[in-house]
Order: structure tokens, then C-alpha cells, then sequence
């Protein structure tokens, strides 16, 4: 995994990312960064959610603890 850093950042530092996240920063292509959220979800560290029609990748814990 190549700036394994980069994405640490965009999914630790925000309650929530996209595909679109990662290929604007170009930190990863399309595919890549797709490949690489879906394994995180896989695993249990960000959950997968559709809203509005778009892919988000929530960090649920983050996201809890900025809630309080």
C-alpha cells in the first residue's frame, strides 16, 4: 500500500470519507482508493454507508466521540 499515511489521515482525522476524497488530493486513483475503503470496511475499521446515492466510509468511533 502505497502512502499508507495519506490514508490513515483522511480516515482518523475526519468522521467520515469518500472515494472522491482520495483522488482530488491524488493521493490514490479511483479503483485504488475504492479497493482500499471496501478492505477497511471488510475488516471493521470504517462501515460502509450509500447516502444521497454517493459511497461514504464512516469512522462510527471518531464520529462518536466528536458527537459528545
Amino acid at each position: 500500500m502505497s502512502r499508507p499515511e495519506s490514508l490513515v489521515e483522511a480516515i482518523f482525522t475526519q468522521p467520515y470519507t469518500k472515494v472522491k476524497h482520495l483522488t482530488d488530493k491524488k493521493i490514490y486513483a479511483e479503483n485504488t482508493a475504492r479497493q482500499y475503503l471496501n478492505l477497511l470496511a471488510e475488516m471493521g475499521i470504517v462501515e460502509r454507508r450509500e447516502i444521497s446515492g454517493g459511497h461514504y466510509y464512516m469512522n462510527l468511533e471518531l464520529y462518536r466521540i466528536l458527537g459528545q
